[in-house]
């Protein structure tokens, strides 16, 4: 299936892999399927000139009617379903180009998204409206690279280019977020991913130092320190069944650990 980007630009193509990363692996992206057609999950990437946020419902297995083999789809450009849009001053997207998404589905509520943008600013999203975002409020001072959103859909956590992991506070009912812990980091500023395990015990950060971090997700406090990277880390992933952190560097090496076990 080719997704419709809407001619974005080279830099928007990049913004659009980080992106793509953070939602298409979220532990909120939502599936529905009736088994005939086949089963679908939602993915959101920057779109048009990458202020603004697309989300498309793709397929997941082969026996969909949108598998993308199938010679009938080959060269169809799939629109998103929900383009989230965002404010303009001056034909100038407000808070600059969306560098982090993640998409959440509640129980009981529709789809919802959390972005990060260039200005350091993070905003919630109902996909019913996708005209306006619930709300916003600025976590940084330099442009937010990373984001990830605890498995209640109550907290998260943003990564930027200054010194610091911000913890924040969802609401989502109500329609708010709300910063809530600066988690000061030492040394090299620059975070380049983040991700909390889906137990919401523990969480992991990427450095631009060449350091993994791991996080108390629920105290927010530091845990330990992975060193074993020779240059920058680029991303970090827990593994399904919250036994193995993966971490990717600018050093072309993958790491694995095993730590903090969800049994004990």
């Amino acid at each position: 299936q080719i997704l419709d980007l809407k001619d974005a630009s080279p830099s928007s193509s990049r913004n659009a892999q980080a992106a793509a990363a953070a939602a298409g692996g979220s532990d909120h992206s939502s599936s529905s399927g009736d088994g005939a057609e086949g089963q679908y999950c939602w993915l959101a990437l920057p779109a048009a000139d990458a202020a603004d946020v697309g989300i498309w419902q793709v397929c997941c297995n082969s026996g969909s009617r949108n598998n993308s083999s199938s010679g009938d789809n080959m060269g169809h450009f799939s629109m998103p379903e929900v383009m989230l849009r965002q404010e303009r001053t001056q034909q100038k997207p407000s808070h600059g180009l969306c560098m982090a998404i993640a998409l959440l589905q509640p129980q009981g509520l529709t789809l919802h998204a959390v972005t990060g943008y260039e200005d350091g600013t993070i905003a919630l999203w109902d996909t019913r409206n996708p005209n306006k975002y619930m709300t916003s409020t600025r976590l940084h001072s330099e442009s937010i690279m990373c984001l990830a959103v605890a498995g209640n859909c109550k907290s998260g956590l943003s990564g930027s280019a200054d010194d610091a992991l911000m913890a924040f506070e969802l609401n989502i009912p109500k329609g708010r977020i709300a910063a809530a812990q600066k988690l000061t980091l030492p040394g090299k500023p620059g975070i380049a991913d983040v991700a909390i395990r889906a137990d919401g015990r523990i969480a992991a950060s990427a450095g631009w130092d060449g350091k993994i971090r791991i996080w108390h997700a629920k105290k927010r406090v530091p845990l330990a320190l992975l060193k074993w990277h020779s240059q920058q880390v680029a991303c970090v992933s827990f593994s399904g069944d919250n036994k193995l952190l993966a971490a990717g560097g600018r050093d072309n090496h993958i790491s694995m650990w095993s730590l903090y076990s969800p049994d004990s």
